[in-house]
């Protein structure tokens, strides 16, 4: 039996995804339409902060979300939420091999001198890279660490107040870039590759390789140095011109990084492309001796490969040349990053609308996680969606019981004359009662189990809904038992897949499994390949201990 499945399934809502990223230059709103099929981009908005106070954007992106939802008619649907990366902190470790319970405070200990902000500020996550057997013989795990301010996951969760939208995810672009390079097409990451995203404030460098993410760090340098960096006095050929930052950002949107020798019309005059390009190119190098500086530091502390490639996005995605200029300075392939590599976009998007693509390509990646992944929504959030789900499960599964006894009956109640009928009618009653039999041996079989978890003082709802909530749909659950002497919980399933995705599905699941605060002492009693009716599957057996307060 598929608990995920009884529980989850029935229930899961279809239909439209709306994500916000709130940053420093301007509010991204992006619509995606869950389908049968997979995802489409059906929608988007970027709103400039240019002449909105600092103090007042909270409030000024409230009003844009809400008159953008009531303009397309969205009223209800999943949420998600991209916290700023001035308010993240992310760094690479290798940690001893220890409990789940008490790897968050070891984490937290471990980058106490180096965290922006106080371990009471901050929510964490992780997500591991390797578990690595030592010379001594002694266990360690190499993972990726992200703690993001409380108070930036609070005013993110806060533009959904009222809207009637249930927020599904608060990640940060690094667990968002996750999902960008786990759903996209024709990216090969068998060797390292990179991910840019060069924003206004700043960049954010992710290294993955074979779609697990291995590096990341935020680099200092965004568009708005590349634009400040040319805001000033200069000499055209109407004589000295006085460069406004807004200035800078038509002449950038229109030229990018002059590659050619060319006159660009700055104000009532022209500017040598040549002048403008020696303007840019201190930011620029900062940029590319950050990303240099990075991609030494992961081959000399990691024992990494070389990069081989490095995709773009973000707002300076869309700077003429730029990644020309990266691949000339870094020596290494460089390509803006196609959001169509990971969900289709609607031919209700113009042309012109198109060429932003590029700014919402993270938070298209964060609305692909679906609640799971690097997540920071509140656990009273979780909890509260699951008190839904419960409710709604008891009510359709009482309903659908109804129509099953007034079918049964209305079968029984009818009286035909006709010798044949009456034997079809009949024969299938007893079909009928074939099946109900079979259901009610498998309700037999969990109310064991139920009444064994209630003796031992076990709140069953609780486990069951955690058990529900941490089997992703590909792990199948087919038999639950558990042992009132020992309070070890056993389960057994099967994973439909070749041996290689098969055993990576497992190794995750028990990490997620491990991850539960309900659950501890998760161990892998046994796994098995075989096949059923030519399929490639993996049937594991798994037992752990509930912890003594779920009760």
């Amino acid at each position: 039996m598929d608990l995920k499945q009884l529980f989850l399934e029935p229930f899961k809502a279809k239909g439209l995804l709306v994500g916000v990223d709130k940053g420093r230059h301007s509010l991204k709103i992006v619509v995606i339409n869950r389908t049968p099929s997979g995802f489409e981009l059906e929608d988007f908005l970027i709103k400039d902060f240019t002449g909105v106070d600092e103090k007042e954007r909270l409030d000024y992106s409230k009003k844009a979300l809400a008159d953008f939802l009531r303009e397309k008619n969205i009223f209800q649907g999943e949420a998600f939420v991209v916290v700023g990366e001035e308010d993240v902190f992310s760094t690479r470790l290798t940690m001893p091999h220890m409990p789940v319970n008490e790897l968050r405070k070891a984490l937290l200990w471990e980058t106490r001198d180096i965290l922006p902000f106080t371990a009471e500020e901050a929510t964490v996550d992780y997500q591991v890279i390797a578990e690595k057997l030592n010379d001594d013989g002694t266990k360690s795990i190499d993972l990726i660490f992200v703690a993001v301010r409380n108070k930036a996951v609070k005013e993110g969760m806060s533009l959904f107040g009222g809207t009637g939208l249930s927020i599904e995810n608060v990640c940060a672009v690094i667990g968002a870039l996750i999902n960008v390079v786990g759903f996209a097409k024709n990216i090969e990451t068998k060797k390292p590759i990179a991910i840019l995203e060069f924003g206004h404030a700043h960049a954010t460098i992710c290294v993955f390789k074979e779609k697990k993410l291995i590096f990341s760090r935020n680099l200092s340098i965004g568009l708005d140095d590349v634009a400040n960096s040319m805001v000033g006095s200069i000499s055209s050929t109407s004589g000295i011109t006085e460069l406004t930052y807004e200035d800078a950002g038509r002449i950038i949107e229109k030229y990018g990084m002059p590659v050619e020798n060319q006159l660009i019309g700055v104000k009532e005059g022209s500017l040598d492309s040549r002048r403008l390009a020696s303007m840019m190119r201190p930011a620029l190098e900062n940029l590319v001796k950050d990303i240099s500086k990075s991609f030494a530091y992961l081959a000399e502390n990691f024992s990494e490969e070389e990069v081989s490639k490095v995709y773009l996005i973000g707002g300076g995605a869309k700077l003429k040349n730029l990644d020309k200029f990266l691949k000339d300075q870094l020596n290494i392939d460089v390509e803006v990053f196609k959001l169509e590599n990971i969900v289709p976009v609607s031919t209700n998007i113009s042309e012109d609308k198109k060429i932003d693509l590029s700014h919402i390509t993270s938070i298209v990646g964060a609305m692909l996680a679906e609640g799971g992944g690097v997540n920071f929504l509140p656990f009273e959030f979780r909890k509260k969606r699951w008190h839904i789900l419960e409710k709604m499960s008891f009510r359709v599964t009482s309903i659908t019981i109804v129509a099953i006894l007034l079918v049964a009956y209305a079968f029984v109640s009818l009286q035909y004359t006709d010798y044949k009928r009456r034997h079809k009618i009949m024969q299938l009653y007893v079909d009928t009662l074939q099946r109900l039999k079979i259901s009610k041996g498998e309700i037999d079989k969990m109310g064991a189990v139920l009444s064994a978890m209630r003796r031992g003082s076990i709140n069953t709802v609780v486990v069951l809904r955690e058990l529900s909530n941490r089997t992703p749909k590909n792990v199948l659950l087919d038999w639950v038992n558990f042992s009132q002497s020992d309070g070890n919980l056993k389960i057994k399933g099967v994973i439909y897949a070749n041996e290689e995705a098969a055993g990576a599905l497992l190794s995750e699941y028990i990490k997620n499994m491990e991850n539960s605060p309900f659950f501890e002492k998760v161990n892998l009693s046994s796994s098995q390949r075989s096949g059923d009716n030519g399929k490639p599957s993996l049937n594991f057996d798994i037992e752990f201990k509930i912890e003594p307060g779920v009760k």
